[in-house]
């Protein structure tokens, strides 16, 4: 489906792309499936003389750590611009070292979620900047925060 509204996409000026490596339910794809994805959006460009695309690799945690930083390493050999975990931090699952080992031996730019504060324990970003971070997102998070914010706010409003 990408690559049919790509060209259009490109002419319209869109210049930066999230792909997934996982579907709707979270079952991930094979790798050569996503790296044949990147290749595609980056043959497009180069076809449609868009030399300045960015694409954003968001990358299911497949098991292990080394897992993580052999898919990550795998995205950005094929073009990705940045590989993004796609785990929310902080993150039980998830320990400091070892997030630190994978922003060390992932070979590029890495990004991460954020859990928005007051949702759990809050990471700042300034402290996953300083341990290389070039990337940070909140995924889907704003709008039920922005909700839950706007009700207290309205309940707030009206007791007396």
């Amino acid at each position: 489906m990408l690559q049919g509204i790509l060209p259009s996409l490109l002419a319209a000026g869109v210049v930066g792309f999230d792909l997934r490596d996982t579907d709707r339910e979270g079952t991930f794809q094979w790798e050569e499936d996503m790296v044949g994805r990147i290749k595609m959006v980056l043959a497009t460009a180069n076809r449609c003389s868009v030399s300045d695309v960015v694409v954003n690799a968001m990358m299911g945690w497949p098991g292990t750590v080394d897992e993580a930083i052999e898919r990550a390493n795998l995205y950005l050999d094929a073009g990705a611009t940045v590989v993004t975990i796609l785990r929310r931090l902080p993150c039980a699952e998830v320990e400091a070292d070892d997030l630190r080992r994978m922003i060390r031996e992932i070979k590029g730019r890495v990004g991460v979620l954020l859990e928005i504060p007051g949702f759990r324990p809050f990471v700042k970003a300034p402290h996953l900047a300083d341990m290389g971070v070039a990337r940070i997102g909140y995924g889907n998070q704003w709008p039920h925060y922005i909700l839950t914010r706007f009700q207290e706010f309205i309940e707030a409003q009206w007791t007396v």
